[in-house]
């Protein structure tokens, strides 16, 4: 018995090709629809959604939208110093002056939509007498126990800022006032310390300056204010001047 060959023409063969892309693309449009609208729908829930404006709730709407990175603001805060009328004189009376380094870090979510950053730090030198904490009755956030137990010099910052992953989703709040410390560098510090164990910033980032490896300090950011722009009139912006002139000052003894 002999077997048929059946052989296609190039015209039929051509017409199956296209036969065959043509159910491809359609399948292809049919499931990016169908995912369209599941996300229409996923973002639609999101929008009615009671958690809306928590950190979980932006990684929810970033990873409905395919997004693997996101960028908060950080909420603006309230620093004792930061006005326009806080001298340097003032901050070396209310505040311990001292040069520092940040030694371990931990990042949370606090309250459900707020990101902060706690900061280990240990006192490498007192450029003035521990002053009395301007607040000693007033709650603290409390020390992350991973930091315990805290020696002697070590104490904690905490602010806002930070990141942190969540449902696949890296999620970033970041203040352009206060920016992050790093692990590895030094500081000059105007800190408020607490029986707790942890510390306020004068200002904010208005009493901490980056000391740089010339013992050359820098303002943590660009914004003006008398303390800072004191420091750069009256010391050059030098550690070793502004020390200096703290030695010799009634202000400090």
């Amino acid at each position: 018995m002999k077997t048929k060959v059946i052989s296609l023409g190039r015209s039929m063969r051509t017409k199956l090709v296209l036969l065959l892309l043509i159910a491809a693309v359609i399948g292809a449009v049919g499931a990016l629809g169908f995912r369209y609208t599941s996300q229409q729908q996923r973002l639609a829930e999101l929008e009615a959604s009671p958690d809306r404006g928590t950190v979980r709730w932006y990684a929810e709407v970033a990873k409905a939208n395919g997004q693997t990175k996101v960028k908060l603001p950080a909420p603006q805060a309230d620093y004792p110093g930061s006005t326009a009328d806080y001298k340097l004189e003032q901050a070396l009376l209310a505040y311990t002056l001292l040069v520092a380094e940040p030694i371990q870090e931990k990042t949370a979510i606090h309250d459900e939509d707020e990101i902060v950053t706690a900061y280990k730090f240990r006192t490498l030198e007192y450029l003035s007498p521990r002053r009395a904490p301007l607040c000693p009755m007033c709650p603290t956030v409390d020390v992350p126990s991973e930091f315990l137990p805290l020696k002697g010099g070590e104490f904690v910052v905490t602010k806002y800022g930070g990141s942190l992953q969540m449902e696949g989703v890296w999620i970033e709040m970041f203040d352009s006032h206060f920016p992050q410390f790093q692990v590895g560098n030094k500081y000059l510090l105007l800190t408020s310390l607490n029986p707790s164990g942890t510390a306020d910033i004068c200002g904010g980032s208005v009493g901490a300056f980056i000391v740089g490896g010339d013992d050359m300090i820098r303002p943590m950011n660009k914004n003006s204010h008398p303390v800072k722009e004191e420091i750069e009139k009256e010391f050059g912006n030098s550690l070793e001047i502004l020390k200096r002139h703290l030695s010799r000052s009634s202000s400090v003894r």
